[in-house]
């Protein structure tokens, strides 16, 4: 089972850049990791943001193609803020843990 020290240590550039744009949500990224951990692979997980706010609330939802292949996005609303020395701080929207893990 992943925590968050144990996940910058082993990215720590990728998390140092992440968090300079304020991309770096760790509750969301050691969940994530643990998810994947758990999962055969091939899987992989991808992280973006919207430059618009939308109004959803945190689910997992499934995706699928033409060829039948299946995707799983887990959506988790988040506010990123920027301080008074331009630093990027994300927060997210909810404190409890409502989306369940996908089968």
């Amino acid at each position: 089972m992943w925590n968050f020290e144990d996940l910058e240590e082993t990215n720590a550039v990728a998390f140092r850049a992440l968090k300079r744009a304020g991309a770096l949500l760790p509750s969301l990224i050691v969940e994530v990791s643990n998810i994947l951990e758990n999962h055969a692979t091939p899987h992989v997980a991808c992280f973006f943001q919207l430059p618009y706010l939308v109004k959803v609330e945190r689910a997992w939802h499934k995706l699928r193609s033409i060829n039948g292949q299946q995707s799983e996005l887990l959506i988790t609303p988040a506010i990123v803020d920027l301080d008074s020395f331009s630093n990027f701080h994300i927060n997210d929207l909810l404190s409890d843990d409502t989306g369940t893990q996908p089968n």
